[in-house]
């Protein structure tokens, strides 16, 4: 049964919860320590360590700090906060994807990296193993707020590349962002002309409704994500 998580705005407040899916429309929230009430951001599903067991990467603003965490299912039915040193964003998406098929989730994510909202940022990190993230510079990806992330391979050339849309320091965007070589390097190859900001951007082949991302989650600002979590 799939299970789901869930974080935003309620009238009462942020919240962040996962639910265990009970059966017969039943889901019961479950305690995850270190996971707090954010907004404008997102959730999204992936099993980082290849272990069987999904784990759960959170981005958002928790009271007035940007946070970005990452949760691993410990296989007994309970998430674990991980030390990912990730930096923390908000008014934007994070995403599950591996960019250089080492067979390791990457981590690509675009948003605020303030309260305020004056420094926006696209980082990528890539997954070392045994839960280590190293970001990668020089990405070629621009700071964008209000973001919509995406991975998919547009070219069928095997890599996965990034369709990223939010507003920038140079305006509104929607573009594609090519991996040529698997070394963290996107170079844009091509932008839209309906560009938008605060929606959502995907991936998708004609001939099949199949998602690219299994884990993608772009849903602001209530984002939800489901996911056998194995609980």
């Amino acid at each position: 049964r799939l299970d789901l998580a869930m974080a935003g705005l309620t009238g009462s407040g942020r919240i962040a919860t996962v639910y265990r899916n009970a059966g017969d429309g039943v889901f019961t929230p479950i305690s995850v320590p270190g996971l707090t009430g954010i907004s404008d951001g997102s959730v999204s599903w992936g099993d980082y360590d290849s272990d069987g067991f999904a784990d759960l990467l959170v981005m958002g603003l928790a009271g007035s700090t940007p946070v970005t965490k990452v949760f691993r299912g410990d296989g007994a039915g309970g998430l674990v906060e991980v030390a990912a040193d990730l930096a923390g964003l908000w008014r934007g998406t994070a995403a599950w994807g591996d960019y250089d098929n080492d067979g390791r989730m990457d981590i690509v994510m675009a948003g605020c990296s303030n309260q305020d909202c004056t420094s926006r940022a696209a980082k990528l990190y890539h997954n070392d193993g045994a839960e280590a993230f190293t970001e990668v510079t020089n990405t070629g990806l621009p700071g964008t707020e209000r973001a919509s992330l995406a991975w998919g391979d547009y070219d069928n050339d095997g890599d996965l590349d990034i369709l990223l849309t939010g507003l920038s320091n140079a305006g509104v965007v929607a573009g594609v962002y090519a991996n040529s070589d698997r070394s963290g390097s996107f170079p844009a190859k091509s932008a839209s002309s309906a560009a938008t900001r605060s929606g959502s951007a995907s991936f998708c082949s004609s001939k099949t409704s199949r998602r690219i991302a299994a884990s993608e989650s772009v849903i602001v600002p209530m984002p939800t994500a489901w996911m056998k979590v194995l609980l």
